[in-house]
C-alpha cells in the first residue's frame, strides 16, 4: 500500500502523454489500429487508477445509472426482437461511454491539464500534410508515401476530388480551427493562409457535408460578430430557425439526398427513409431495440443493422423516448458548455466543431466509433478546466494570475471541483 500511495503522489505526467497520443491517433487514423488504441486507453486508465483516488458526485452516479439502465433495457428489447446488432450497439452506447466517463472522473483532477488545443492543431497539421504528400505521390511528384492502416485513399482525376478516411476528422477540425482564429482574434498571416488551405481542401474533398458545415460555421461566427447591432439578434435568430427547419425538412423528406446531392445510391436512401418511417410509426414510443434490422432494407450484409440515416435509425431502434434520451446526451456538451460565456475563447470553437460533427452524424454514424466519442471527453475536460478556473478565481485571485499561480504551484491547487 505504501508503494501505491507513493506512486499516487508522484509528479509524473506519463498518463497525459499517453492520452495525447491516443487522441491524435483517433483524429489522424480514425477506425484504424483499434487494437493499439485500446491498449493505450486501458494503459491510461490503469495509470490513473494507481495514481488517483476516485471521488465523484451524486449527479455523476445518477447519470451513469441512467445510461446503464436505459442501454440495457434497449439491448434486452433488441434481443427479444432478434436484433443481430444488439451486442455491437451495446458496446457503443454503454462500454465506450463508461470507459470515457471513468477517464473523465480521473483526468479532470490531474494537476496539469491536458493541452487540448495542441492535440487538435497538431492532428490537423498532420492530416493536411498527409493529404498533400498523398496528392504529390499520386502524381509522381514525391518518391514515397506511407499509408496509415485501414485508411481509404482515392483521387477522382476527372473532377480532381481527393479523399482520405481522416476527412471525417476535418468536419470537426476545420470549423474548430476557423472559430479559434475568430474568438481569439489571432488574425496572423500564417493562420489566415492555413485557413484558406483548409477551405480549398473542403472544396476539393468531394464531401458535400464539409461545405454544409463550413457554411454553418461562418453563419455562427457572423451571428456572434453582428450580435451587438440593434435587432440583428432577432433577424439572425429567425434566419437560423428557418435554415434549421429547411435542413430537417430536406433530411427527413429525402430531398436533401434525392433532389439536391444527386449522388449514386440516392434512390436507395430515399427508399430507406420511407421504410424506416413506416416501421417506426408501428412502434413510435420504444422502437424495436438496439441493433434491429429494418425489414426489406439491408445496406451492408456484414452490418445489416447499419443505415445512413442515423437519427432516423435512432427512432426505429429506440422510439421517441429513447431517441430523446440519447439526443440529450449527444447535445449535453453544448448545453453545458454554452453557459461558460466568460471562457468562450477557449470553449466555443470546440462547441462549434462538435455541433458540425453532430450535423454530419445525421448521414454518417461518427458517434458510433470509439475515435469520435473521444471528442466528447475532450470537451468535458475543457469545461472542467474552466470550472476549476472559476472556483479558483472566486476563492483566491483574478483570472489573469491563474496561469502564473498554476505554474508556480506546479498545478497543485486545491479547488472545489465541479459536479459536471
Amino acid at each position: 500500500m505504501d508503494k501505491i500511495d507513493n506512486y499516487r503522489k508522484s509528479k509524473c505526467q506519463f498518463e497525459i502523454l499517453l492520452y495525447s497520443i491516443f487522441s491524435i491517433m483517433c483524429l489522424v487514423i480514425p477506425t484504424g489500429l483499434n487494437w493499439l488504441k485500446g491498449i493505450i486507453l486501458i494503459g491510461v486508465l490503469c495509470v490513473l487508477i494507481l495514481k488517483k483516488k476516485l471521488i465523484t458526485s451524486f449527479s455523476n452516479i445518477i447519470f451513469v445509472l441512467s445510461l446503464v439502465i436505459i442501454s440495457i433495457f434497449f439491448y434486452a428489447l433488441g434481443i427479444i426482437n432478434n436484433a443481430p446488432g444488439a451486442s455491437v450497439t451495446l458496446k457503443v452506447h454503454l462500454l465506450y461511454p463508461i470507459i470515457y466517463f471513468l477517464l473523465y472522473l480521473y483526468m479532470k483532477k490531474i494537476e496539469k491539464p491536458v493541452n487540448i488545443e495542441k492535440i487538435l492543431k497538431f492532428s490537423l497539421v498532420v492530416i493536411v500534410l498527409d493529404l498533400f504528400i498523398f496528392i504529390l505521390y499520386s502524381y509522381r511528384l514525391f518518391p514515397f508515401y506511407f499509408k496509415f492502416p485501414n485508411n481509404a485513399y482515392g483521387i477522382n482525376n476527372e473532377n480532381f476530388e481527393v479523399s482520405i478516411k481522416s476527412m471525417g476528422s476535418l468536419i470537426f477540425l476545420i470549423p474548430y480551427y476557423i472559430s479559434d482564429i475568430f474568438y481569439k482574434k489571432e488574425y496572423k498571416l500564417k493562420r489566415i493562409l492555413f485557413s484558406l488551405i483548409l477551405v480549398l481542401i473542403a472544396f476539393f474533398s468531394g464531401r458535400d457535408i464539409l461545405w454544409i458545415t463550413l457554411i454553418f460555421t461562418i453563419f455562427f461566427l457572423a451571428k456572434d460578430y453582428l450580435s451587438k447591432i440593434k435587432n440583428i439578434k432577432k433577424v439572425l435568430g429567425i434566419f437560423l430557425f428557418i435554415m434549421l427547419l429547411l435542413f430537417f425538412y430536406f433530411y427527413f423528406s429525402g430531398i436533401l439526398i434525392e433532389k439536391i446531392l444527386m449522388k449514386v445510391g440516392s434512390s436507395e436512401r430515399l427508399m430507406q427513409f420511407k421504410v424506416i418511417m413506416l416501421y417506426f410509426l408501428e412502434k413510435p414510443f420504444l422502437g424495436y431495440g438496439s441493433g434491429s434490422v429494418v425489414p426489406g432494407i439491408i445496406r451492408d450484409p456484414k452490418q445489416p443493422w447499419a443505415y445512413e440515416y442515423v437519427y432516423l435509425k435512432y427512432l426505429f431502434d429506440y422510439g421517441i423516448l429513447g431517441t430523446a434520451f440519447y439526443m440529450l446526451i449527444l447535445f449535453l456538451p453544448i448545453i453545458i458548455g454554452y453557459r461558460y460565456k466568460k471562457y468562450k475563447k477557449e470553449l466555443y470553437p470546440l462547441l462549434i466543431g462538435y455541433l458540425m460533427l453532430l450535423v454530419a452524424n445525421a448521414t454518417n454514424p461518427y458517434f458510433g466509433k470509439l475515435d469520435y466519442l473521444n471528442l466528447y471527453l475532450l470537451i468535458f475536460l475543457k469545461i472542467s478546466y474552466c470550472r476549476r478556473r472559476i472556483n479558483y478565481e472566486r476563492n483566491n485571485t483574478s483570472r489573469g494570475e491563474w496561469d502564473k499561480t498554476l505554474s508556480n504551484n506546479k498545478g497543485n491547487i486545491k479547488t472545489n471541483n465541479s459536479n459536471i
